[in-house]
């Protein structure tokens, strides 16, 4: 299946406009590549003003993809410093109202695991767009102008000194021109690649979603908080209902797969098994350390951060 189709299915539908419009930068590269074709006229050799204002294209669709991704992780902040705030400022706590907010952290915490992925998929369409505005565009120009420069120095060393001898000569020197024009080739090919310029010179916004601090920062708080509320929940001996549904979906399903991502869940044993043990450990140093072996949503957030530290890097 071809990556635009995946893309397409693995969008989240409330989530669509914010996405890389890939579909209409592989449009844009289509009408460019057709200005580089070898029966083009003279005038049909793209520009390097061309792939400038492609980057620019490419740097609008990143600003957008990133001041989205920016602005889900301070909602999700935000929701979190609310639902702790419920779970330290409202006194005794009812077995229900612990479960509600055991489940607020869940659902904060897959939604962590939809923001990374949304990054992650988005910078790998950037980096195939730029792989084929490089196949179908950049080299193809760049060969075009070198055969240009090519065919100017041959005719220059065709009317050399017009002689026998030194004309032969000069067909030499202009043969040599040709080889080392072989290599000019390449190397000016290279040299107009916009995956490599783009990403080494414009990766700005990768870069910021990359390394923002509240990824790990939410990821924690993630933690502490279930970790938490699962100490209230063991002192005062609530079962946690929820995590038992999720453990006998899992059960019956053989695991859960994320919408748009290759990370599953590797979940071991019985949850209700788990959860009784950890509501036997008395330390609090002791939970925290055993909360991502009962809390499948931890380990769904630490393969999504570093498949997203993975696909990002430039």
């Amino acid at each position: 299946m071809k990556f635009g189709q995946k893309l397409k299915e693995g969008q989240h539908p409330e989530w669509k406009e914010h996405y890389i419009a890939y579909r209409e930068l592989k449009k844009q590269i289509k009408r460019l590549k057709g200005d580089t074709s070898p029966d083009g006229g003279p005038g049909d050799v793209v520009d390097k003003n061309e792939g400038e204002q492609f980057a620019g294209l490419l740097d609008d669709e990143m600003s957008k993809v990133s001041d989205f991704f920016l602005s889900q992780l301070s909602a999700i902040k935000d929701a979190l410093k609310e639902t702790h705030e419920k779970s330290v400022g409202t006194g005794n706590l009812s077995a229900e109202a612990l479960r509600e907010i055991a489940s607020e952290y869940r659902k904060l915490g897959r939604e962590l695991v939809k923001t990374l992925e949304f990054a992650e998929v988005n910078v790998l369409g950037l980096k195939k767009i730029l792989k084929k505005f490089d196949k179908n565009v950049a080299s193809p120009a760049a060969v075009r102008r070198q055969a240009a420069s090519d065919e100017a120095a041959g005719g220059g060393g065709g009317e050399g000194e017009g002689g026998g001898g030194e004309g032969g000569e000069g067909g030499e020197g202009a043969g040599g021109e040709g080889e080392g024009g072989e290599g000019e080739t390449a190397a000016t090919t290279a040299a107009d690649k916009l995956s490599i310029n783009y990403l080494v010179h414009r990766d700005e916004k990768v870069s910021q979603m990359r390394k923002d601090h509240r990824v790990t920062e939410i990821a924690q708080l993630v933690r502490q908080g279930l970790s938490e509320v699962r100490d209230l929940m063991a002192e005062l001996g609530v079962e946690d209902d929820e995590l038992h549904a999720e453990a006998g979906a899992t059960g019956a399903g053989g695991g859960r797969e994320e919408r748009g991502s290759s990370l599953r869940s590797a979940r071991g044993g019985s949850a209700r098994e788990a959860s009784s043990s950890f509501r036997s450990t008395a330390s609090s140093a002791s939970c925290e350390r055993r909360i991502s072996t009962v809390e499948p949503v931890l380990r769904d957030i630490d393969n999504a951060v570093r498949s997203m530290q993975e696909g990002t890097q430039v």
